[in-house]
């Protein structure tokens, strides 16, 4: 997709700047993508207008909630971006998309995508948006192929297209940056469920590294 839409006004021809709505996770998965977009401004003639959309509603315990929520207001309040919140720590909504998705065969990731892409298509659409995307892409962790199909579906329900930027290359500037801003780092995706995966696998390695010890 090209950013730089060309229009016709009475026989002339003007350049516009795509209208881009940016789901965003995490301040931490947002640096590197936003930073990328605003790069693609210079040195001519902004190719973006990026808006970010804060919709999270399955975080869990709501006192992690409100550090990621902080750290995005830091994010924003540095950067001077445009963000629209959508702050309800609702798990409700992520309960129910849970259950909808895996009577089917899906799973709680699917379910997570499905949840935050359709409500950020719906918003992209509703504002006016020309395209939306997110930042879950940067993530190593996440699941790419999954993220897509809910994000081009969410776009087709709600007719607003879906703008794919894969940005894993910038994973690691963007986790660089990130720390140079100062900004909360979370150590698991969000919610409980990814929470105790992490704490096992944790428990594992240290029961790992112990027995390793114990052999030497």
């Amino acid at each position: 997709m090209c950013p730089i839409h060309r229009i016709d006004i009475n026989g002339l021809w003007y350049n516009i700047r795509m209208r881009l709505l940016m789901h965003l996770c995490c301040a931490n998965c947002a640096v590197y993508p936003l930073k990328s977009l605003l790069e693609r401004t210079k040195p001519v003639f902004p190719a973006f207008k990026v808006t970010g959309y804060w919709f999270n509603p399955n975080i869990e315990p709501l006192e992690e909630y409100d550090r990621r929520l902080d750290a995005m207001l830091e994010l924003e309040r540095l950067w001077g971006l445009d963000v629209i919140y959508n702050d309800a720590h609702d798990n409700s909504l992520y309960k129910c998309a849970v259950e909808e998705i895996t009577s089917r065969g899906g799973t709680r990731c699917e379910a997570c995508y499905t949840l935050r892409l359709d409500r950020t298509a719906m918003k992209a659409k509703e504002t006016g948006a020309d395209a939306f995307s997110t930042s879950l892409l940067i993530s190593p962790f996440q699941k790419h192929e999954l993220v897509r199909e809910a994000g081009v579906k969410a776009g087709k329900i709600h007719g607003v297209e879906f703008f794919d930027d894969d940005d894993r290359s910038g994973w690691r500037e963007g986790t660089a940056l990130s720390r140079k801003l100062g900004l909360y780092r979370q150590n698991y995706c969000g919610c409980m469920a990814s929470r105790r995966e992490r704490e096992a696998g944790r428990k594992l390695g240290r029961a790992a590294r112990k027995a390793e010890a114990a052999v030497k």
